[in-house]
């Protein structure tokens, strides 16, 4: 792992949690739009994971890594895997450093014993790529099925629909889901996670006009869980989108309003509620 170089250093930065909330959305948002940054991310993961293995994480590091980090289940699954493989290419080693004394006593040469050797080794490089592929299996996408439909055309109308209704194909991977908000607002938004989920992308129309949004997640009690402020406004025709921590979502039930900034000329700033149900997939 080299600590110097900025985006790897940031990339640190995201996985232990100490990023400013706006640049931890900012980097959520890239996941989304560059090519490669996931990769990126997985690989300063396994980076993090060997240097808490071998013990070489500062003390500030280390405390974060055990309380942000491996929060997330499928970094503890890493975290074994790597612990499991390190003690099997150990056991290996020892067993190859026994034999070689034992072949010396009877005779044998390397020779008789490169097969063993080179199984083993190909044993190793096998465990290695079906975790790879296990972790890096290509993402599931939101076809054309799963949008909502487009409204019908009248006559005389352009077939080409506009750029306000044109649908986008958004990834949806089994760590990130997306939430689409209506604008009539139903009595519940049921919001399905896993125990691989690792944020919630929202999209939710608003109205043109405040400069600025505040986004406010509420439990069934009342309590503030979650917020996000002064987010920009998206372009005219286009939804506002962020993205919601999945592990905040601990209870069933809750409460997302979107505020918009209020302006001098109006007394009542524009509001968003939603009722938010949790489903917990298995």
């Amino acid at each position: 792992m080299n600590p110097g170089h900025t985006n790897e250093q940031t990339l640190v930065d995201y996985l232990l949690g100490r990023l400013p909330e706006a640049e931890q959305g900012r980097m959520e948002e890239r996941l989304f739009t560059e090519d490669g940054l996931d990769e990126e991310l997985l690989a300063t993961a396994d980076d993090l994971i060997h240097a808490y293995v071998s013990g070489s994480l500062s003390d500030e590091d280390r405390r974060r890594f055990e309380t942000h980090f491996l929060a997330q289940p499928r970094h503890r699954e890493r975290l074994a895997f790597i612990r499991d493989l390190g003690q099997a290419v150990g056991e290996v080693a020892a067993s190859r450093q026994d034999i070689q004394p034992s072949a010396a006593k009877l005779g044998w040469s390397w020779k008789h014993l490169w097969p063993l050797a080179a199984a083993a080794t190909l044993l190793v490089v096998a465990l290695l790529v079906v975790l790879q592929r296990r972790i890096e299996a290509p993402p599931s996408v939101v076809t054309s099925s799963n949008r909502p439909p487009s409204p019908p055309s009248s006559p005389g109308a352009s077939s080409s629909p506009s750029p306000a209704t044109t649908p986008t194909t958004i990834p949806e991977t089994s760590t990130v889901r997306v939430v689409r908000l209506p604008q009539e607002r139903p009595s519940l938004v049921p919001v399905r996670i896993s125990d691989s989920t690792r944020s919630v992308r929202v999209e939710v129309a608003v109205p043109e006009g405040p400069p600025s949004f505040d986004v406010i997640l509420q439990g069934s009690d009342g309590k503030e869980a979650w917020r996000r402020e002064s987010l920009a406004p998206p372009p005219s025709g286009r939804r506002l989108v962020f993205s919601l921590p999945a592990e905040v979502l601990q209870g069933e039930a809750y409460n997302l309003r979107i505020e918009g900034e209020p302006l001098r000329d109006v007394a009542t700033p524009p509001v968003l509620e939603y009722r938010l149900r949790v489903v917990r997939e298995r």
